[in-house]
């Protein structure tokens, strides 16, 4: 088995097996959710249309991270013909899962511009 590095941008979702490049896919940011309880627990959503003739259009993707619980990140996908379907998934995803004591986390004013300035250049930002 031999490593392979890679540089990948944040919008892209890379699928490999066996070490062969299966799918690369590019996604479109729709809708971003992130909201965050105290100082160690985050939960972020997102729905975003990937390309590809195969393909789902549409990915809706829920993360829960939370570092005092025995199995601390809890990841779901769910994909959607339309953008309606899409956003009904997401709607539901959020009314499930931010009940009281989550706050909404809004992402610094310069840090939604370097992401906009790097999206436009095709550039890296870093982890993001």
């Amino acid at each position: 088995m031999n490593t392979i590095y890679f540089k990948a941008n944040h919008q892209s979702l890379i699928v490999s097996s066996n070490s062969e490049w299966t799918q690369i896919l590019s996604l479109h940011n729709l809708e971003r959710h992130v909201y965050r309880k105290g100082a160690d627990s985050v939960r972020k959503f997102l729905l975003a249309k990937r390309g590809g003739e195969d393909a789902l259009p549409y990915i809706v993707t829920y993360t829960d991270f939370s570092a005092g619980r025995k199995e601390p990140l809890k990841v779901s996908t769910d994909y959607a013909y339309t953008e309606e379907r899409a956003k009904a998934l997401l709607e539901a995803l959020l009314a499930a899962n931010v009940k009281k004591g989550w706050e909404k986390f809004n992402q610094p004013q310069a840090l939604i511009q370097a992401i906009r300035i790097a999206e436009t250049t095709n550039q890296s930002i870093g982890n993001l």
